[in-house]
């Protein structure tokens, strides 16, 4: 057996063995090392090695404190395949950690087949959310053979296995879920109807619109909200009437979401609730609403987010300020350098990073309404800005009067 040169050392003796019994218990050794580069290296020679003589050490490191070690085990454990299905299954009844646990879920999907749809499901109904997850994503790599199981196993009366099984359908997206999707939206538990509501968004059917329209009636905000979120995935008109009303929800997740859903749909009433959802930091609804303004509406969006970069909330200004650089043009550019002179540091920024960009690509600079350099109402602003107090200003105006002397050829 060839000698492979290793900067520890550790690996090279273990290689210079020629008994293979000897080789592997050597480098089972070598996975209680504390270097964890030595205990990625020996999984990764062993799962080389394959067979059932090392299925038992690499299921011991699933456990292992380091990610990268972790997934090595994982790799190997799949190509070693069907031979580790059983002891999988019996280290699954041995240990309740967090991180093995889901180790073994994501062999399981690796390895895929029928055979490992049963233990999964334990892993599925775990009160973990990250091992839920794991279950949930090996699930959607099985596929179709796990629909019907896991229909089944959304009827068990255990909220947690019906979280992890709903899920698991909405990554899957077979139509098969839908109709007892819409059926748990009438249960009496506010955390069943949350997660079909939200499963049924995945990939939407006809069939659910007019149910989850009616859950945007719903007793429970989390349930509105997540029925507001599935109906963004629908394109009918009967979905924005009432997706307008529950602009005016209570709860401003259903409202945020709403929106959202609105957005996606086109409707340009939409618009300025959107703009609005900029300042809002929490459950990724910035992300989303910058997202719609800049591929759904574009240009009808320039003219409310002028108006913005005066709005009271300093987050919707600076973030007004960000996309006007990608979507304003000409149109954006006077405004933008008024918000160079703005009271906040961060709206400045941003005004200057929207009027220039990396490399001198913002609305200063824009393909598609190019600004006129011979504009003399900005070449103003930005020459008084020069002296202003603000050094982040100053620097800013400098740096956009350059840009565009050299547009002018100066």
């Amino acid at each position: 057996m060839c000698c492979r040169i290793w900067e520890h050392g550790r690996i090279e003796g273990s290689e210079m063995k020629t008994d293979v019994n000897e080789l592997i218990e050597s480098l089972t050794g070598l996975l209680e090392d504390d270097d964890w580069n030595v205990r990625r290296d020996a999984v990764r020679r062993l799962g080389e090695i394959g067979g059932e003589r090392v299925v038992e050490p690499l299921i011991r490191t699933l456990g292992d404190i380091d990610r990268n070690v972790r997934q090595r085990a994982v790799e190997a454990l799949a190509r070693i395949g069907e031979p580790a299905i059983e002891p999988l299954i019996e280290a699954l009844d041995e240990k309740d950690e967090g991180e093995h646990t889901k180790a073994v879920a994501y062999v399981f999907g690796r390895i895929g087949g029928e055979r490992v749809i049963e233990p999964l499901l334990k892993v599925l109904g775990d009160t973990d959310w990250d091992v839920q997850n794991a279950a949930a994503e090996a699930f959607s790599g099985i596929g179709g053979l796990a629909v019907e199981p896991l229909i089944k196993a959304l009827e068990g009366g255990d909220v947690y296995m019906f979280q992890g099984a709903a899920w698991a359908l909405e990554l899957i997206g077979d139509e098969r879920a839908v109709l007892p999707l819409i059926k748990a939206l009438e249960d009496d538990d506010e955390c069943v109807r949350h997660s079909a509501a939200s499963a049924l968004g995945g990939n939407i059917d006809e069939r659910a619109i007019n149910p989850l329209i009616k859950a945007l009636g719903d007793e429970d905000e989390d349930v509105r909200q997540a029925a507001a979120c599935a109906l963004g995935g629908a394109t009918e008109d009967r979905v924005i009437e009432p997706l307008r009303k529950a602009l005016g929800d209570e709860c401003d997740a259903v409202h945020w979401s709403a929106a959202c859903a609105l957005g996606w749909s086109g409707d340009e009433m939409v618009i300025e609730h959107l703009i609005q959802a900029l300042g809002v930091d929490e459950g990724g609804v910035c992300t989303e609403a910058a997202i719609i303004l800049r591929e759904i509406f574009d240009e009808p969006a320039v003219e409310p987010l002028i108006a913005a970069l005066k709005d009271k909330n300093v987050v919707v200004r600076a973030n007004a300020a960000y996309m006007l650089g990608e979507l304003g043009g000409a149109r954006a550019v006077e405004p933008l350098t008024e918000a160079l002179k703005d009271e906040d540091g961060d709206v400045r920024h941003a005004a200057a990073q929207a009027l220039e960009g990396d490399g001198g690509g913002g609305a200063l600079i824009c393909g598609n309404a190019p600004f006129e350099t011979g504009d003399t109402r900005v070449v103003e602003l930005l020459r008084q800005l020069l002296s202003d107090s603000d050094e982040t200003v100053r620097d800013a105006a400098a740096g956009l009067l350059r840009t565009l002397r050299q547009r002018s050829g100066e």
